[in-house]
């Protein structure tokens, strides 16, 4: 995984953001890849949250899950209205390790959020700083991201 790229037209709030989105499993009768491409309204259930995340201004994500992605991704990079860089992991270490600079956004990826949703969230960081306030303690995410899948 490589470190946040964010671009210079990102306000220097979102400069210190980086968002992760937890993937919880999909109900039984489901598969992964299956559940996250399920069209509501159109579009699939989780490139409508990408498209989200990208007019809340974020240009780096983290999707997380504890199973095995290759199929959703492949599905996902046919989209060509996704331009939010998309890193995937299943190792929550290596997360923390590659955020160790920047504020935490954890949303849980069987919600849809809003643009507003979204910004409301990153807006309640106060101004950027490397001592700025963090989402979560960092020591909590391992437990968070495992109780969202």
């Amino acid at each position: 995984m490589q470190k946040p790229n964010h671009k210079e037209s990102v306000s220097p709030v979102l400069q210190n953001v980086y968002a992760v989105l937890a993937l919880p499993r999909p109900p039984e009768n489901w598969s992964i890849n299956d559940w996250y491409t399920e069209k509501i309204c159109g579009v699939p259930f989780l490139a409508r949250n990408l498209f989200n995340l990208q007019r809340a201004e974020l240009d780096s994500l983290i999707v997380y899950s504890n199973e095995n992605t290759a199929e959703l991704y492949e599905r996902l990079s046919e989209e060509k209205r996704i331009s939010i860089k998309l890193n995937w992991s299943t190792d929550v270490t290596e997360i923390i390790k590659s955020t160790k600079d920047c504020s935490i956004l954890v949303l849980s990826g069987g919600a849809l959020y809003t643009k507003q949703e979204i910004q409301f969230g990153i807006n309640s960081v106060p101004n950027s700083s490397e001592n700025s306030i963090q989402f979560l303690e960092r020591e909590t995410m391992p437990n968070i991201l495992e109780q969202i899948v």
